[in-house]
């Protein structure tokens, strides 16, 4: 238990002294997944299924922009994006096809998210529940602060009261 609550801590501690180096880890691993492992939008490998539903629930394509998506070596397409980069209607994984049939050849901001990268995206959804999470986080690790206390004067007591 101490040891998980040190690797919290630590990861804390990193995550707010060197943002800009998780940062880029984070962008380099997103762009990692999509060059070796991005099928297309009809694949059902979860990294594929994940990047799909990035595309369509935060309207988004690619890590920066839908240029990402060009080395990608797994997707096998004469498109220039995925049905699920373009403008569709409904929810994934029950979203329509594009509302413009002409989006995957020639996506344009009217009728697609090419331009948009999914990276802003979802830092953006994480910082406007950042209160939240820090509350949260705050409240699991003073609940594990508690415990180990708990568990340190359970120990101690039990020590002192050995039967004979």
């Amino acid at each position: 238990m101490v040891v998980i609550l040190v690797i919290e801590i630590a990861s804390v501690v990193v995550c707010v002294l060197k943002w800009d180096w998780v940062e880029s880890q984070l962008k380099s691993a997103l762009q990692i997944s999509i060059n070796d492992q991005y099928a297309g939008s009809s694949a059902t490998d979860p990294i594929s299924v994940a990047w799909n539903y990035a595309f369509v629930t935060f309207h988004c394509c690619g890590v920066y922009n839908s240029t990402d998506l060009s080395s990608a070596k797994k997707w096998n397409s004469t498109n220039k994006i995925p049905d699920t980069c373009c403008i569709v209607t409904g929810n994934f994984p029950d979203q329509s096809g594009p509302t413009d049939p002409s989006c995957p050849n020639k996506p344009t901001t009217g009728n697609s998210h090419a331009h948009k990268g999914c990276y802003e995206s979802i830092l953006d959804l994480i910082l406007q529940y950042n209160d939240y999470i820090i509350g949260i986080s705050a409240a699991i690790a003073t609940l594990q602060i508690f415990t180990l206390v708990a568990a340190i004067v359970i120990a101690r007591t039990r020590n002192k009261i050995r039967p004979t």
